[in-house]
């Protein structure tokens, strides 16, 4: 089993991140309902062109990246590779298709919250949480085919 340590950075999100998401209903929504948002933008955000090589879609990957970076570049560089094909795969996703995901993933995410959780979600306090949940769907899939990632700091225990 490979083991990569985290950035303390990084370390502090899934801290926070991990405050709001106890439950496993919870998990089980947003394991579903974040992946279905992250192709759906990447789906309609390429229908919008800036040129003939470059639209949205490329644009939100980019940021995307960059944020990343800020927080884990061990992590980005795998997370890159999937989103990379990510937006390849969502840019010939029909729009109607798209649109349906897009709705069923936010579903799912409010779901999560209210019925699982009962708070809101946790970009509500920091925009920051939109790019750490999907790192962190990332990381328990890594974690599930054997690849750990152990936090700098560990992860304290809410009551």
């Amino acid at each position: 089993m490979a083991t990569f340590q985290t950035t303390a950075r990084l370390s502090r999100h899934f801290e926070e991140y991990a405050a709001f998401h106890k439950s496993r209903g919870s998990h089980v929504c947003h394991f579903i309902g974040i992946p279905c948002i992250v192709w759906s933008l990447f789906g309609l955000l390429s229908r919008i062109h800036f040129t003939d090589s470059v639209d949205a879609g490329a644009l939100l990957f980019a940021l995307s990246m960059i944020g990343y970076l800020r927080m884990d570049w061990k992590l980005t560089l795998p997370l890159g590779a999937l989103i990379f094909g990510v937006y390849l795969g969502a840019r010939e996703t029909p729009t109607s298709v798209s649109l349906g995901l897009f709705a069923m993933g936010w579903v799912f995410q409010a779901l999560g919250h209210q019925v699982f959780e009962k708070n809101r979600p946790a970009f509500f306090k920091n925009l920051i949480h939109l790019l750490v949940g999907p790192l962190w769907v990332f990381v328990q899939c890594l974690s599930a085919v054997g690849i750990r990632i152990q936090l700098t700091r560990p992860l304290t225990r809410q009551p």
